[in-house]
């Protein structure tokens, strides 16, 4: 719940402004971790390369000679498989998906933080209005910048709606 009726308009302000914060926080936090999945995944897959080729050589006492290098394993080729859709999928969920909402909160947050300033130094069209109109106002800017809309429009073109037509 965004504004609770013990709340005033400037700390259900600041409720929106953490929580958009928080938001911000954990899909920074997805966004490099996915990341380092897919560098990891790359490590693995290239060190899994560099010890199989290793294993390879018919010199005496090749340390790099184990189970990995027989003739009929497959182990090298199942884990380039798995590792490059792991580090695929990865890759095209943080770029697509998780990078567009980390830059639409750090986005929101920016413009949330203006809008608290602007408030604070009595500016713009904050100037000549009392505190508490100045609140209200501020909280409902902050709704309208964050895009959160209490009324869709398909609810009020309801059916029970006498104005539809």
């Amino acid at each position: 719940m965004l504004f609770s009726h013990k709340d005033t308009p400037a700390s259900a302000f600041d409720n929106i402004y953490k929580s958009i914060n928080n938001y911000t926080y954990f899909y920074g936090g997805l966004y490099y971790f996915l990341n380092s999945i897919s560098i990891l995944a790359t490590f693995f897959n290239g060190i899994i390369a560099i010890i199989f080729l290793a294993g390879t050589v018919k010199y005496e006492n090749n340390v790099f000679t184990t189970f990995l290098n027989e003739p009929s394993s497959n182990f090298v080729i199942l884990s380039a498989i798995v590792n490059s859709i792991i580090a695929f999928i990865s890759g095209i969920l943080s770029f697509f998906v998780i990078n567009k909402k980390y830059l639409f909160y750090k986005a929101k947050k920016n413009l949330l933080k203006f809008e608290k300033l602007y408030y604070r130094s009595k500016l713009y069209i904050y100037k000549d209005l009392e505190k508490l109109d100045a609140q209200f106002l501020l909280y409902k800017r902050a709704l309208n910048l964050i895009e959160f809309d209490r009324f869709k429009t398909y609810d009020l073109k309801g059916k029970h709606n006498e104005t539809h037509k």
